[in-house]
């Protein structure tokens, strides 16, 4: 084995303990503003249409009806598939919050740590205040698809913390991939698991699609600010201790 064939091994070589944070949104601030903007753009023209009944909501009502009639004329196994976008964003999420907190407390990783606690763990407090000031209802049938959630529906916690948690995971995940291939697939697989989230929440019936909208925006927005500013912070701490 020659010098540049070990090099490219090392280099490309999968390591649990190198599991941390790449830096590119303190690197590259414009990226991070960037993206801050789309989803505080997209978060406040939903939110002010909702406030006064604006056009961009005239597709919530009779999308919800056509998915919900959608829902009852499906197969067990797609209604089965659909509740599992429920539990994904919930459940599964939660699980591996706690193993986050779990492997980087572990390995002493802190600025990944506190990305967890408060970049993911973060949404639930914004979602509960914008949720019950805002105070939407949620879809109401005649026939019921299943007994739904009572707590108000705008924006989707589900789909904003699928966004977050998702997006953190592509974004210490695909620097480490060896290929272009390799980054697109864990890109690929990210924005598919989220989307799952959120058609869940519509097929399911409890949100329309602005609600689901909203919390797509308010997650990239939300990640991309207490992200980028945990690593600014870690960064200048770095550099007083040198």
């Amino acid at each position: 084995m020659n010098t540049a064939q070990a090099n490219t091994i090392k280099r490309y070589s999968y390591r649990p303990e190198d599991l941390q944070s790449p830096g590119t949104l303190s690197r590259h601030l414009g990226i991070g503003w960037v993206l801050f903007a789309l989803g505080g753009i997209v978060f406040l023209l939903v939110g002010y249409n909702l406030e006064v009944n604006g056009p961009l909501l005239q597709w919530d009502l009779p999308l919800a009806n056509q998915i919900h009639a959608l829902a009852l004329r499906s197969a067990l196994s797609v209604r089965d598939f659909m509740f599992g976008g429920y539990y994904t964003g919930q459940q599964v999420l939660t699980l591996l919050g706690i193993f986050g907190i779990l492997y980087f407390l572990s390995r002493h990783y802190w600025r990944e740590l506190a990305m967890v606690i408060i970049g993911c763990g973060g949404e639930t407090p914004i979602w509960f205040a914008l949720a019950y000031s805002v105070d939407r209802h949620r879809p109401v049938f005649a026939v019921p698809f299943w007994a739904g959630l009572k707590s108000p529906g705008f924006p989707s916690g589900h789909s904003m913390s699928a966004l977050i948690c998702f997006g953190f995971l592509a974004y210490l995940l695909v620097p480490k991939m060896p290929t272009r291939f390799w980054k697109g697939f864990v890109i690929v697989i990210a924005v598919l698991l989220t989307l799952y989230v959120g058609v869940s929440r519509l097929f399911m019936g409890d949100h329309y699609l602005s609600d689901v909208i909203a919390g797509y925006a308010l997650g990239l927005a939300w990640a991309v600010f207490s992200f980028t500013a945990i690593e600014l912070l870690f960064q200048r701490k770095t550099r007083k201790v040198r």
